[in-house]
């Protein structure tokens, strides 16, 4: 009986072993894989391309080319600190002699004037003097030069060849009767008591003396009074004298006027001269200066030449 008891309890345990060891695991629950939606990447923007535009570059201006000159002569007059200057060139217009000046003026901060004469190529050392300026470089410099302020350029373009004036004709063939040209110095004296300015009277004479046509007497006996005049040291000896001043500018003119420039004689050379010193003294410069006293250096070597 226990045998059997035995035997039975040995076959429930193999029939549990064989149950379990053949039994299936519970099935476990898995949720469906669910993909995410892939994300499509967005299409890129493309941006309207403009056509470029490039801006109109406007064309480059030359730069104007400076006048150019060379220096002949340069002195300074220690006494009142200014500089006398002679310059050649191949210029020919104000607005190139303008030029030459700023450059001459750029180049001159050590004075406190300065006195500049263009001339001309036409000789060696220099020319023709074909124009002259004057100008402050300092508040002192504008009493030296008779400027009006520290920026004044006091400028006269003279003739470049031939005539002094194209305008009006040189010497003529025939010129009026000496009887003529009969009351010149009533002219001048009439201008000379008038209240206009030394400038607007010396314009004034100069556009007498240029229409003038003196005879070959009246000439010779102006070409003698004002070398005579110079010779003696009168000429400048009273520069408030209106009528002297006046009169010797008329004679001057005449004589300077009477001469082609291409002819280089030397009273034409010393007329003009003489008529410079003059004209720039009787409008305020200075009998001492640097420009007065050269030109009367130039008279002085022209009168040798002079028969």
């Amino acid at each position: 009986m226990f045998n059997r008891l035995v035997m039975i309890g040995i076959l429930a345990g193999m029939t549990l072993i064989t149950a379990a060891c053949g039994a299936k695991p519970a099935p476990i629950e898995t949720k469906p894989t669910v993909e995410e939606p892939k994300q499509v990447a967005a299409a890129p923007v493309i941006e309207e391309q403009k056509p470029e535009v490039k801006e109109a570059i406007p064309p480059a201006k030359e730069t104007p080319k400076a006048a150019q000159f060379k220096i002949a002569e340069d002195k300074k007059n220690e006494k009142q600190n200014g500089r006398y200057i002679r310059v050649t060139t191949d210029s020919t217009s104000e607005s190139d002699f303008n030029d030459i000046i700023n450059q001459v003026k750029a180049d001159s901060k050590a004075y406190d004037a300065v006195w500049l004469n263009i001339h001309d190529n036409s000789a060696s050392p220099f020319g023709k003097n074909i124009a002259t300026a004057r100008f402050p470089i300092t508040q002192k410099g504008i009493a030296l030069v008779g400027a009006k302020n520290k920026d004044d350029v006091i400028l006269e373009v003279k003739s470049v060849t031939g005539a002094k004036t194209p305008a009006e004709p040189k010497k003529q063939n025939n010129p009026a009767p000496a009887a003529a040209n009969k009351g010149w110095e009533s002219d001048v004296d009439e201008i000379a008591k008038s209240k206009r300015t030394e400038t607007e009277k010396f314009d004034e004479i100069s556009k007498l003396a240029r229409i003038y046509q003196p005879s070959q007497q009246e000439l010779k006996v102006f070409e003698s009074f004002i070398v005579a005049e110079f010779k003696n040291a009168k000429y400048l000896s009273d520069v408030k004298n209106h009528k002297y001043m006046l009169s010797n500018v008329f004679r001057a003119t005449v004589v300077e006027r009477q001469y082609d420039d291409t002819e280089k004689q030397p009273i034409d050379a010393f007329a003009l001269d003489f008529l410079q010193n003059t004209k720039n003294t009787y409008r305020g410069e200075a009998v001492s200066s640097a420009s007065v006293k050269s030109n009367e250096e130039q008279m002085k070597k022209t009168l040798a030449k002079i028969k």
